[in-house]
């Protein structure tokens, strides 16, 4: 993330925990594109016919700006890690209470219509300029997508959505995920991306 980038969302988190709502609206405007994401990602097919990811986010997001004060703030990873777990627990919490209910076909836009902030450049480095990379990187999400879903264990998937998603540097990944040295962060995400170019082709 560029320094400027992480200098205003320093700020926004700053002003959000004093109680500024123009700043909480700024944070929910940045960020409900990757909280939605995550939740697709994290909600599976098992679940995704009875939980919504826009549901997911929106609480999640409700949730993390209502305990706000006592986040602290280490780094641009450490605070999408912090929704990711929130979104993980609100996931858990449905899954649980097995209550949440389908309200309408075509709510739930696909990681594809997000278009602010996509998979495909963050995780593959593909440019979507021009109409005809926009259409390789639409398709290319929805690829994707199908793997991280399906095809990868849940351990690459972790280290992918950390790395790439998050943007969490090797040292917050080895405490998020409990390994104990660098190297072998860095040797799992080789593996990971290796396991994902192959079941997309790319």
């Amino acid at each position: 993330m560029p320094q400027h980038d992480l200098e205003k969302t320093i700020a926004l988190v700053s002003y959000a925990q004093k109680g500024d709502t123009h700043a909480l609206e700024t944070l929910f405007s940045r960020y409900f594109p990757i909280v939605v994401r995550i939740a697709e990602l994290r909600i599976g097919r098992r679940l995704r016919g009875n939980l919504e990811a826009e549901d997911i986010a929106q609480e999640a997001l409700a949730e993390a700006f209502k305990n706000l004060a006592s986040f602290e703030f280490r780094s641009e990873g450490s605070f999408k890690n912090w929704l990711a777990r929130i979104v993980e627990s609100r996931i858990a919490d449905e899954a649980r209470k097995n209550m949440a209910v389908k309200r309408g076909a075509g709510k739930v836009r696909r990681q594809t219509d997000l278009s602010k902030s996509t998979i495909g450049p963050q995780v593959m480095g593909v440019n979507s300029e021009t109409p005809s990379m926009l259409a390789r990187a639409n398709e290319l999400e929805s690829r994707i997508e199908a793997a991280l879903m399906s095809q990868l264990s849940e351990r690459h998937r972790e280290i992918i959505i950390l790395r790439k998603l998050c943007g969490m540097d090797y040292p917050e990944i080895l405490v998020a995920m409990d390994i104990a040295r660098e190297g072998t962060a860095r040797a799992l995400h080789a593996r990971a991306m290796k396991s994902l170019q192959s079941a997309i082709n790319f």
